[in-house]
């Protein structure tokens, strides 16, 4: 990582503090944004200075950044500066209060602030419920938005999700998509449920694809329309309704049951059933020989 934050609060860069100074501070000092742990510094012949965490620490920040991500951020960045002009909109923005860096933040002229989060890779489930609480005890708005790579490989109609995804899933009702990298970015709603018995494994009752500049962010973190209005009212005009599992289950059943009548009706007209009824007898009646149907051939041994 580029920076890190020291314990006295302040943010702490390599090319501000001598080499001599940051290896005092490292490990003891000197802490990640996002994880709160120690980290230490690193610097060499051929290393570019920066902090790094303890062998076998785990973080999400401690991942390279992606394309996505970089391109993503600047993306959604200059997005909500056309939004609200009249706000200070900030990327990778630290607030000293909670200790944490937001993704973006953006603040009104009445103090209000607005935190956007462009969650790229996955992160650890104590990790987001940290920056969530954070976020709400400092009276932040917060609003977090999937790259749309975290999806690539998932079927749309039938999908699990991971357990930081339903935290934020549950905490926003909605998944939010981003398409970054694309000629126009735009934004899927997708509307979810659990199947039934099934805590992770959910369907996409309806999918939205909104082009970014047809959109607004609300200060409260929710996404609608420039017009005020909820994506779901666009349903006839852009919505991709993809079929559930459910409805797919009960046409199955309902197939099923038709074959199974018309089996029966079958038996009952074939004429190899008169001509045997006629040879030995109504004895067909059986339940060991209710099973006829078009096709089979009786025989018999004279």
């Amino acid at each position: 990582m580029k920076d890190c934050i020291h314990m006295d609060g302040f943010l702490v860069v390599p090319a501000n503090f001598s080499k001599e100074l940051l290896r005092g501070w490292s490990g003891t000092k000197i802490f990640c944004q996002h994880c709160g742990t120690p980290v230490y510094y690193r610097h060499g012949q051929r290393v570019t200075p920066h902090f790094a965490h303890e062998a076998k620490s785990y973080c999400d920040s401690s991942e390279p950044e992606t394309p996505e991500h970089q391109e993503g951020k600047r993306v959604l960045k200059t997005w909500v500066e056309h939004v609200y002009p009249q706000n200070a909109t900030h990327q990778e923005f630290y607030i000293n209060e909670i200790k944490q860096k937001a993704d973006i933040i953006t603040i009104f002229p009445d103090g209000h602030k607005l935190c956007i989060e462009y969650q790229c890779s996955p992160v650890s489930e104590n990790i987001l419920r940290k920056r969530i609480e954070g976020y709400e005890k400092a009276n932040i708005s917060q609003v977090w938005i999937f790259g749309e790579k975290l999806f690539k490989t998932r079927r749309t109609n039938r999908f699990r999700l991971h357990g930081w995804e339903k935290i934020i899933w549950e905490r926003q009702g909605v998944l939010y998509r981003f398409k970054s990298l694309v000629t126009h970015p735009a934004i899927s709603f997708m509307n979810i449920a659990t199947i039934k018995g099934k805590k992770y494994i959910v369907f996409c009752k309806d999918k939205f694809d909104g082009d970014i500049q047809k959109l607004k962010l609300l200060p409260d973190g929710r996404i609608t329309m420039k017009d005020g209005s909820p994506a779901q009212e666009h349903k006839q005009e852009n919505m991709m309704h993809v079929f559930s599992p459910t409805k797919r289950f009960q046409a199955i059943r309902r197939n099923a049951e038709q074959l199974k009548l018309r089996r029966e009706a079958d038996f009952l007209l074939n004429p190899l059933r008169n001509f045997a009824i006629a040879r030995i007898g109504d004895h067909l009646s059986h339940p060991l020989f209710n099973q006829k149907i078009t096709g089979d051939v009786i025989s018999f041994v004279i």
